[in-house]
């Protein structure tokens, strides 16, 4: 009697396909190993058995390729100013930290990609049954959980800030400030990146500061209650773009200045512009935005928060161009304004790939 081949299928945890043997006792098999079955499982109790989806993984790309260009120009000027040899090799140890997180990812989208292992395998020099070992679920899913948050302040060599991803929960007993402790914690204002919805809270609740009004004139003004006003300046609620626009017309801003804050929070993504100097407007736009919602700090402000990354003809000229200022100094300014770089990063991107059809004659000048 012949052997009933089974049915070909692929495994829903890993995507590999295999071979399901009919004929036999017990229940079928839907997953190629009990490995995979059990992984699945583990997903499904913590609510995270949703189909694979690609796209939720390039923000944490964007993210940690950010992180690795900060240490990777901290590695830079330690090297250029002739740094003692232990703090370039911790610079190295954290580029080795972020690539490996950066690989975890890419593994983990480009299975969700369906790329196969052997391609992937193939990309890093590495057999397909020892990147799948490397790399199952378990070990991606642990490795960005000890990733520290973005509004976590980052530790310092000799003063520079790093990104040390954290190796295990901190112990709040612990209160010695050596290794990868900050030593200048309480030194200036912190750079925590703040979200979208705090952004654009704080930025309505400046201008209304600044305009010196009461909340419930500001609400009068824009046809809402007083008590939705006060919700939106804590952050406990969304406003529309119509009561984003009006609040800040009654204060007398360009609503403009408000618009890629409110973009970001409704996750509403801006028309692409046509022309170099359309990108850069937007570009210098999401700024001002960023500078409202810190309390419109002055250049030196700007410059200390950046632990003088930055100086201040640098921010000037972010601001006011001419031009737009290369990643660097973007990527300093937008975290010294509390800001998340990977927010502004598309736009950037843009304005180097296309070309200046005009050559501005605006000038740098007083900022505020």
């Amino acid at each position: 009697m012949t052997p009933n081949p089974g049915r070909k299928l692929t495994c829903p945890s890993c995507r590999r396909e295999f071979v399901r043997q009919t004929g036999k006792p017990g229940r079928p098999r839907d997953y190629c190993s009990d490995n995979c079955r059990n992984q699945a499982s583990r997903r499904k109790a913590a609510g995270d058995d949703a189909a694979p989806d690609p796209a939720r993984h390039d923000d944490l790309l964007l993210q940690i390729a950010d992180d690795l260009l900060r240490a990777m120009t901290n590695l830079l000027t330690g090297t250029q100013n002739r740094a003692a040899s232990a703090d370039l090799l911790k610079y190295r140890a954290v580029i080795a930290r972020h690539w490996e997180d950066y690989e975890a990812v890419a593994v983990r989208r480009g299975r969700d990609h369906g790329e196969s292992w052997e391609e992937l395998g193939a990309a890093l020099t590495l057999s397909p049954d020892r990147l799948r070992k490397k790399w199952t679920s378990d070990a991606i899913t642990r490795r960005m959980e000890r990733r520290p948050s973005h509004t976590e302040r980052p530790p310092t060599i000799g003063g520079t800030p790093v990104f040390i991803p954290r190796q295990r929960p901190p112990d709040i007993k612990n209160t010695d400030t050596s290794g990868d402790a900050d030593p200048d914690a309480d030194a200036g204002p912190p750079r925590a990146a703040h979200s979208p919805t705090q952004q654009l809270a704080s930025a309505l609740s400046h201008l209304h500061r600044q305009s010196g009004g009461t909340l419930r004139k500001l609400a009068y003004s824009i046809n809402v209650d007083p008590s939705y006003i006060s919700r939106i300046m804590n952050g406990e609620r969304d406003p529309s773009w119509r009561v984003t626009e009006g609040i800040a017309r009654a204060c007398a801003v360009d609503p403009a200045d408000l618009q890629p804050l409110w973009n970001t929070v409704h996750n509403v993504a801006t028309p692409p512009p046509a022309t170099h100097e359309e990108a850069a407007d937007q570009y210098r736009a999401f700024l001002r935005g960023l500078h409202l919602s810190a309390a419109t700090p002055d250049p030196d402000t700007i410059r200390e928060s950046s632990d003088n990354a930055l100086t201040t003809r640098e921010i000037t000229h972010a601001f006011h161009g001419p031009g737009v200022p290369d990643w660097p100094t973007t990527y300093h300014l937008v975290r010294a304004l509390h800001g998340r770089p990977a927010d502004l990063r598309p736009l950037w991107q843009t304005t180097r790939t296309l070309p200046p059809t005009q050559t501005s004659t605006i000038p740098a000048d007083a900022f505020g």
